[in-house]
């Protein structure tokens, strides 16, 4: 990160934890950082410097910092580098540019990093990354033991059972595209490393969804069980199959692109595809209710 002012003067760099904000600046609304006449006057801080209060449960490396400018240096380089922390916490960085510290407004210019001990992941995602390896391997267990059952008992299956272990092996590639997606941003901290893995994840969630409503309905239609053909229903259970594969594939879409843009999606195309998919789901329950 860099920090340019115009004039020379210094800035200070502050680095706190949730649980000692209170250490720094003023209780007020909004919280201020940076000294004021009134409490110049009672001794308290010194005009141009942060308000610094107690600060026995500040621990190194986390605190205050001063970056100087100078005319020979007008550009100061932040290259701190923060390691071995224990605990877990919300952290804080703040740059303060107080009155009396000189200088102009500052220019700020670089990305701040935090890397956990188990790589790059936030804490909120790193549960789902372990939860997606457990469920592929749980899959691949399942559809294992299901095929070979299918094979010992080849000659009694029933079509419908095809589809069952299909839609293992479909739930069992997508859990492991979504472990390869969060296994690259874990490693990498990037999110365009992961592309591939997170496209290939978007379509087989939507095709495992789609796929699921296929198999429940050609169920209670008894589809595989007392009748092997769909028959003059071929076409209107494929279009009600792909209308719901298209529709979801652009809500996963829509939610992908919430999580990880800064523009968003429109929020009447967001309605549109959302009412899609609902209309699409309800046919589903209408349909298979009314086949049982």
């Amino acid at each position: 990160m860099q920090i340019s002012s115009a004039q020379q003067g210094w800035a200070t760099v502050l680095f706190f934890t949730y649980e000692t904000r209170n250490s720094f600046g003023q209780n007020t609304t909004p919280k201020t950082y940076c000294c004021e006449p009134e409490l110049e006057a009672k001794g308290e801080c010194t005009m141009g410097d942060v308000i610094l209060r107690n600060q026995t449960g500040v621990l190194q490396p986390l605190g205050a910092r001063k970056v100087a400018f100078s005319s020979f240096q007008p550009v100061s380089n932040l290259n701190f580098i923060y390691k071995n922390f224990t605990s877990t916490s919300t952290y804080y960085v703040v740059i303060a540019n107080c009155k009396g510290a000189h200088t102009s407004d500052l220019l700020v210019n670089g990305r701040i990093e935090f890397k956990n001990p188990y790589g790059w992941l936030p804490g909120a995602s790193v549960g789902m990354w372990y939860y997606y390896g457990l469920q592929a391997l749980a899959y691949m267990l399942v559809a294992i033991v299901y095929g070979v059952l299918m094979v010992l008992y080849r000659t009694q299956l029933l079509r419908i059972q095809y589809g069952i272990l299909g839609l293992f092996v479909v739930g069992m590639v997508q859990t492991f595209c979504w472990y390869i997606y969060e296994l690259k941003r874990n490693q990498t901290g990037l999110q365009s490393a992961a592309t591939g893995a997170l496209v290939m994840s978007i379509l087989f969630t939507a095709a495992k969804g789609t796929v699921t409503r296929l198999v429940v309905l050609v169920v209670c239609m008894g589809i595989g069980l007392i009748k092997w053909t769909l028959g003059s229903l071929k076409f209107p259970v494929f279009a009600l199959t792909g209308s719901y594969f298209i529709f979801s594939l652009l809500y996963e879409v829509i939610e992908m692109l919430k999580n990880t843009s800064t523009t968003g999606v429109n929020s009447f195309i967001t309605a549109v595809i959302l009412f899609g998919v609902w209309i699409c789901d309800a046919l589903f329950i209408w349909w298979a209710l009314i086949s049982i």
